[in-house]
């Protein structure tokens, strides 16, 4: 502990996010910040902090389907994130695209 602290807890975790809404579509961007943590119950090794964009797009095709686009880590930011085994946290997976479909019957 840190007082008190547990380790491996962020002390500041914050989100924000806007988006924007028509009739066929919706785009979105949002924003995560994680500060620093201890990796360690002793206390001694820090993991840094880090912020995340991410963005997500939904445009309706028909009034059944809808394609969906997401892109997290949307600035490919290289982090690393607490892991209980790693003691230097692990490399966190960089931007990522999903594309899919969405069916209504």
């Amino acid at each position: 502990m840190v007082g008190n602290r547990l380790a491996n807890l962020t002390p500041v975790k914050t989100a924000a996010g806007i988006s924007w809404h028509s009739d066929r579509q919706s785009h979105g961007l949002s924003g995560c910040y994680e500060s620093g943590r201890f990796e360690d119950a002793q206390n001694t090794t820090k993991l840094g902090g880090y912020t995340l964009f991410n963005w997500t797009s939904r445009y309706a095709i028909t009034q059944n389907f809808t394609l969906m686009l997401n892109i997290d880590n949307l600035f490919d930011h290289s982090y690393h994130v607490y892991d209980l085994t790693e003691p230097n946290g692990i490399q966190a997976v960089g931007r990522r695209f999903m594309i899919g479909g969405e069916a209504r019957f």
